[in-house]
């Protein structure tokens, strides 16, 4: 076998394990009160004026308020990019 071949990668953005946790983009924006067309933006392409997969750090601690009131299964690490 070569590489990593049977050992599933988490390939998902900070912002997929962000809508994950909360049941997508549209109830982040409820349980958090950011507006939605921002959430929606963590996941586009820097080209297309997003943010790439990343969660900008000035929602983070929002987010991880709203996991917590919630008791969502979500760590502070999700909201990080896992290395290539």
């Amino acid at each position: 076998m070569v590489g990593n071949m049977g050992k599933k990668r988490n390939t998902k953005t900070p912002a997929e394990r962000v809508y994950d946790a909360f049941g997508g983009p549209m109830e982040v924006s409820r349980a958090t009160g950011i507006k939605h067309q921002e959430v929606y933006r963590w996941n586009y392409p820097k080209e297309k004026r997003g943010c790439g997969g990343l969660v900008p750090a000035r929602h983070q601690k929002t987010i991880l308020a709203a996991v917590k009131k919630l008791k969502l299964s979500f760590d502070a690490a999700d909201l990080v990019m896992a290395p290539a």
